[in-house]
């Protein structure tokens, strides 16, 4: 190499290779200020959002008109990938197992239910309980996540099932459980946290094929 020479250096990009992985998209609110000049199309591009998005999160009406300094949700979403084991893992799970089916994760008082329409998502239950109670988990399984990289729920835990079953355990207060280890049903795995209300408590979510699905349905009357 002589001095003032020319290299030329290439980049390597090493690809994610996402068969094993669980996509996750979650909606992050961002509020925004219209300014001058401001319209959907800036804005959305501004964000990277559809315009639909826009109109549906703010219950716009034609024609649209947007004031300045009228204040504007942006629904931002955020794809998240985390590992997905096999099926087999289960065969791992120590002996002994009581008959598959959840339990409640805390004791406590349900205060906002599942919803999933197009006015609302509340994809799980947030249960409200005292801060510092122990979190157990709802069934058998294998923890795929543990941390709180996830904003909107904290501290987070999910936990995979036989059967394609996911739950998930945010404003978790102190997490007690590491990835890819193996819990049991009523095993203490987190103690609760606040949740979004600054309310003790903790939010639940049961998922079937990675699809959010209503934790009454499976869960103790």
């Amino acid at each position: 190499i002589k001095a003032g020479q020319t290299l030329c250096v290439k980049k390597v990009v090493k690809k994610i290779d996402r068969r094993n992985l669980n996509k996750i998209v979650k909606t992050k609110i961002i509020y925004y200020k219209v300014k001058p000049g401001d319209s959907l199309i800036k804005i959305a591009k501004k964000f990277r959002v559809y315009t639909k998005d826009i109109i549906r999160a703010n219950k716009l009406k034609k024609p649209y008109r947007l004031k300045v300094g009228q204040k504007l949700k942006i629904p931002k979403k955020e794809v998240v990938y985390i590992k997905r084991e096999e099926e087999e893992f289960f065969t791992e799970l120590p002996k002994g197992s009581i008959k598959f089916g959840f339990i409640w994760p805390v004791d406590g008082k349900v205060v906002k239910n599942f919803v999933n329409n197009s006015l609302m998502r509340h994809l799980g239950i947030d249960i409200q309980t005292g801060c510092g109670e122990n979190i157990k988990a709802a069934e058998d399984g294998k923890v795929i996540y543990s941390g709180n990289s996830i904003k909107p729920y904290g501290k987070l835990i999910i936990i995979r099932h036989k059967g394609k079953f996911n739950t998930v355990y945010g404003h978790v207060g102190t997490i007690l459980v590491n990835e890819n280890q193996y819990v049991r049903k009523g095993q203490i795995i987190g103690t609760v946290g606040r949740l979004n209300d600054s309310s003790c408590g903790i939010y639940f979510e049961i998922r079937k094929n990675t699809v959010p699905v209503d934790p009454l349905v499976f869960l103790p009357k």
